[in-house]
């Protein structure tokens, strides 16, 4: 008898752990799930508001690039949308070869350095042929790349894989 309830005992021991064991486990899986979902809703909202932030700096000095066309307008226009703007990383305008015939293709760029904002003229580099400066020009619209890596060895340039926000700007 005695071992017959030790016995019966064990198995309604083994039982209970079992059920408790998968109803935690359930419980387990529908709390990570909802962290999850709380995190990935909140890194959506963030990546969202930092990329219309983008968008807004471009469409809000866009018409300054257009009314002050000349190389020093230019090199301080960029390096202005750095400063101002937290979000943006990096700032270039780049131009047809005959907005500039004297000087032929010309690019002002600034970069963020950690504390420091970096803005020069970039040296011979061939952006007509990169999708930051086709992909817009081909849309006639503004548009988002895909990340891509931008690495030019004779010119400025940021190690980091870079989403840009492009937009093409026409003369009246």
């Amino acid at each position: 008898l005695g071992v017959s309830i030790l016995f019966l005992s064990f198995l309604v021991f083994v039982v209970c752990l079992g059920v408790m064991f998968f109803q935690s486990r359930l419980l387990l899986r529908k709390q990570v799930a909802e962290h999850v979902s709380s995190v990935l809703d909140n890194t959506v909202s963030r990546v969202s508001g930092c990329m219309t932030a983008v968008e807004t700096a471009t469409n809000v000095n866009g018409w300054m690039a257009l009314g002050f066309l000349n190389l020093d307008s230019l090199l301080n226009l960029t390096h202005r949308v750095v400063f101002f703007n937290s979000h943006v990383n990096g700032c270039s305008i780049t131009t047809e070869p005959d907005v500039f015939p004297e000087l032929g293709p010309f690019s002002a760029y600034s970069i963020r350095e950690g504390d420091s904002i970096v803005t020069t003229r970039e040296g011979a580099y061939d952006y007509y042929d990169q999708i930051w400066y086709k992909q817009p020009k081909q849309l006639a619209k503004p548009c988002w790349t895909d990340p891509f890596d931008d690495y030019n060895e004779s010119s400025l340039y940021t190690k980091n894989i870079i989403a840009s926000y492009c937009k093409p700007l026409y003369m009246d």
